[in-house]
């Protein structure tokens, strides 16, 4: 990454993995200049899932080097939950909103490259508008470098996905139990989402439903499944044993367990 900002000055850069169905993964170490921790973290769990970049994914996108304007939308869609996801609409900013903590008036460039197992690898570089953007000449530096970094990108998570995870040996249980005809479907894709790692809110936004709806769903796929929280929701997919230790975001939905 030092080497890739050599070439092409930049203000920040922030380097992520996408899949359809999860949260983005951070792959960059270094913290991104003038990007708040809270902002950072608000894209990682929410706001990724209207991003130009992860929108276009799902239905398919070549390696290649972006501006992003070339993937964001026309118009903005104002219909989506901006108090929730903590944005505000701005129609000069490229993507037609800002996330709170976000620096204003940034210009950004993606790399993006496919990988195994339908993931995307994005590098995104940001420079202030006020500095001119990237220049159609660095552009075309970066075009014409992508099929060897793509190359190396690719090389490398081939490498890592190798090695077995954690969430690969639970996938069978976690499969038996929603298929298990207890849940209903959209209980099912709720469950789903959740055990990967979305929140309340991100699952509204996938599904197209109010947040109230999400939680009326959650109480209801506790009672039939005879669990009290998320931990425990959690624990019967990895067939960890727990107490009755709950996270405090998770109070809304713990529901009475059955006797």
């Amino acid at each position: 990454m030092d080497a890739l900002r050599a070439l092409v000055p930049t203000q920040s850069l922030l380097w992520v993995t996408y899949d359809r169905h999860n949260p983005p993964t951070r792959i960059s170490k270094k913290p991104a200049t003038n990007v708040s921790a809270a902002a950072l973290d608000n894209f990682l769990t929410n706001t990724y899932s209207i991003n130009p970049t992860f929108v276009t994914f799902q239905s398919g996108l070549d390696n290649g080097v972006y501006r992003l304007t070339d993937l964001a939308p026309d118009n903005f869609d104002k219909s989506v939950l901006l108090k929730e996801l903590r944005i505000r609409h701005l129609s000069q900013e490229e993507v037609g909103y800002l996330t709170q903590g976000w620096p204003k008036d940034m210009t950004e460039t993606v790399i993006v490259t496919n990988l195994p197992n339908n993931r995307l690898s994005e590098i995104t570089l940001f420079r202030s508008r006020r500095l001119g953007g990237f220049s159609q000449q660095e552009i075309e530096t970066l075009g014409s470098l992508e099929p060897c970094m793509s190359a190396v990108i690719s090389q490398h998570f081939e490498k890592s996905d190798l090695k077995p995870t954690r969430t690969q040996s639970s996938n069978l249980q976690r499969t038996s139990v929603i298929d298990a005809g207890i849940l209903t479907q959209r209980e099912k894709e709720v469950a789903d989402l959740v055990l990967k790692g979305h929140s309340s809110l991100s699952v509204a936004h996938i599904l197209q439903i109010s947040v109230l709806t999400v939680k009326s769903h959650r109480k209801n796929m506790y009672r039939k499944l005879n669990i009290s929280s998320q931990t425990e929701l959690f624990a019967l997919f990895s067939g960890l044993a727990v107490g009755n230790r709950d996270s405090e975001s998770d109070d809304d939905n713990r529901v009475p367990r059955s006797n």
